[in-house]
């Protein structure tokens, strides 16, 4: 990518330094707006925007998190926001996605991952922690994986995958990116997006993050009886 615009809002200034200071590994030129409350945030848009990337720090005091990403994509309705808080409740993960966010960072993440997850959600991926969104036994929660039919249905349609998709579909479970499978498993990106097109179709699933969480269980299950 050789152009970005992004806007960093998080009323700490160190943590939109830190956020900026990882920018220049997405693109060669980036250009960055910085926000420290909801109102800064729409002033921004307004007076600076598009942006290509919005990174949203969850718990900016005053601030009704899910009215701002409402009124985040009132105004930009394609761009991808990606969270980033203290915060590593599960329902403050799924209450991101369900209000439209497309990637959650807990601040504690190493700074390879938090580039990764940047570079995911540009790409147009969900990336999130599905370790906070396991329940105590190991398995996704419930919001993520419907119901024991679905589940089911799962399994029943990874028998039917051919053994490259497998493959594929394990890493999926291990939040692996696109490139990070194609590297693995000596791909092309290009033949790992095909392979996703048609493991999604076989699973009657298009949301990465349940395709995921679904890799997630059934690899457990598959190494279980290994």
């Amino acid at each position: 990518m050789r152009s970005l615009k992004v806007l960093v809002a998080d009323d700490h200034w160190v943590a939109r330094a830190s956020i900026i200071s990882l920018l220049p590994q997405l693109a060669e030129a980036v250009t960055t707006a910085e926000a420290v409350s909801a109102e800064t945030i729409i002033e921004k848009i307004e007076t600076e925007g598009p942006f290509d990337l919005v990174i949203l720090d969850l718990n900016m005091p005053q601030t009704d998190p899910w009215e701002t990403i409402f009124q985040i994509r009132s105004r930009m309705d394609s761009v991808p926001i990606m969270i980033m808080s203290v915060s590593e409740r599960r329902e403050d993960v799924l209450g991101c996605l369900e209000h439209g966010a497309v990637g959650y960072v807990p601040k504690t993440a190493e700074p390879e991952a938090i580039v990764r997850s940047m570079k995911r959600v540009l790409a147009g991926e969900v990336t999130l922690p599905l370790r906070i969104l396991q329940t105590e036994s190991g398995e996704p929660h419930a919001s993520v994986i419907s119901d024991d039919r679905s589940f089911a249905l799962a399994c029943a349609a990874y028998e039917k995958l051919t053994p490259r998709q497998k493959e594929i579909f394990i890493q999926l479970g291990e939040e692996a990116s696109n490139q990070e499978i194609a590297d693995n498993l000596g791909l092309s990106i290009n033949t790992v997006r095909v392979h996703i097109q048609s493991i999604a179709t076989k699973l009657n699933e298009r949301n990465r993050t349940k395709i995921a969480a679904l890799a997630l269980r059934i690899g457990r299950r598959v190494a279980q009886a290994a």
